[in-house]
């Protein structure tokens, strides 16, 4: 879990604009592997996976877009899905 936080985190504290957007887009390989991580460990929390799996891939397509004008939107999505993990998890 630690490991999605610190894909996820960098860019989200950062103040929405292009930069961010650019970090977020170039973290999501990251993001993406930590997710898998996560889901391998968590196969009973298939609601949560799927979840996380959507938004990444509706991140990704923004990330492919031109302008990317729906980054910060799907990078949202990504943000409540790992909120959702976090739910009942001991801090």
């Amino acid at each position: 879990m630690k490991s999605l936080h610190d894909a996820i985190s960098p860019a989200y504290h950062q103040e929405k604009g292009p930069s961010r957007d650019e970090q977020t887009c170039a973290a999501l390989p990251k993001m993406k592997e930590a997710s898998s991580a996560v889901a391998a460990e968590r196969t009973a929390d298939e609601a949560k996976n799927a979840a996380m799996t959507q938004a990444l891939a509706g991140l990704e397509t923004a990330c492919q877009a031109n302008g990317r004008p729906e980054v910060a939107a799907k990078f949202e999505a990504v943000h409540e899905a790992f909120h959702a993990y976090m739910e009942g998890e001991k801090h």
